[in-house]
């Protein structure tokens, strides 16, 4: 049999509750372990602990001086209920926020197991799926939950067309076609690595004027400021170019501050007696790079 004797001074000692509760008991298991057998009784503000130092299971505060707050992890989403410090949830792979509530980007449906890698083809959709339901958002000419195939009257699903599907052309013939296993593909491009390629410059006068080159890029200086320059494209951009009809025609303009991009370009086709002019506004959503030249983009199909 084992006898134990306390020390009556501890049934006089004021409770140390941290201001968080206004009783205590003696816990005679706690004292034989501790040395102090006080523990305290319903502790407030979501606290626990003999002496309600600490937050209750799945709660947090970011010092001892703040209230307990409710973690909220998300039961889904999260490894575990009880988060950090600062609030921040452990989140199941693919799966973020600060209470592990959404899917990453590029990735939807919030399950159990975390959430699912999104499938759209990239060829026809544009940007990343819906997040909650894994829906993709496709270019104008394609359609499937996918964005997998050409919409009846298109063709030819490709990445760089922003209408995913080229609209077919048959002459009112017929309004439907399909890709052809018998056609080559020839890109015809000047890049301007070692000169400018034969482009040469010409203002609204009529006057010719070379173009300065410098690492890989070309330039037109104006001889005054009403000056209006075209860039004239060499032989082989010229002749007979009726294969190339539907395809693109794109222009990069460079310049050493974001202020000096044109605006809008004009684009003068000229054949057969006739001339056909084109305004053109810089593609959307191009970002300037930091460290990099700013540009601007321009297509014409």
């Amino acid at each position: 049999m084992s006898v134990y004797l306390w020390n009556i001074t501890e049934c006089f000692n004021k409770c140390n509750c941290s201001g968080r509760a206004d009783a205590c008991v003696f816990d005679a298991e706690q004292y034989r372990s501790t040395g102090s057998g006080g523990r305290c009784v319903d502790c407030r503000d979501h606290t626990d602990g003999p002496h309600c130092e600490r937050c209750k299971e799945n709660h947090y505060r970011r010092s001892p001086q703040d209230l307990c707050r409710p973690c909220d992890c998300n039961t889904i989403g999260s490894v575990s209920l009880q988060c950090g410090a600062e609030g921040m949830c452990t989140c199941r792979p693919s799966v973020t926020g600060e209470k592990c509530d959404t899917c990453q980007p590029g990735f939807h449906s919030l399950s159990p197991g975390g959430c699912r890698s999104c499938d759209c083809e990239t060829r026809g959709s544009v940007g990343i799926c819906s997040t909650l339901d894994g829906g993709c958002h496709c270019k104008d000419n394609v359609e499937g939950q996918a964005c997998d195939r050409c919409k009846p009257g298109s063709f030819n699903l490709q990445e760089n067309n922003p209408a995913g599907c080229t609209s077919c052309f048959c002459f009112g013939h017929s309004l439907s076609c399909r890709s052809s296993n018998h056609h080559a593909a020839v890109n015809i491009t000047s890049d301007f690595l070692e000169d400018p390629d034969r482009w040469s410059g010409q203002f609204s006068g009529g006057q010719e004027y070379p173009l300065l080159w410098k690492e890989g890029e070309v330039y037109l200086l104006p001889l005054s400021e009403d000056d209006l320059g075209f860039y004239r494209a060499p032989e082989k951009f010229l002749g007979n170019h009726l294969l190339s009809y539907g395809q693109l025609l794109s222009l990069t303009f460079t310049a050493e501050a974001q202020c000096l991009l044109p605006h809008s370009v004009t684009v003068l086709l000229e054949g057969s007696g006739i001339t056909l002019s084109a305004d053109l506004s810089p593609q959307p959503g191009l970002v300037h790079q930091p460290g990099l030249a700013p540009q601007h983009n321009f297509t014409l199909r």
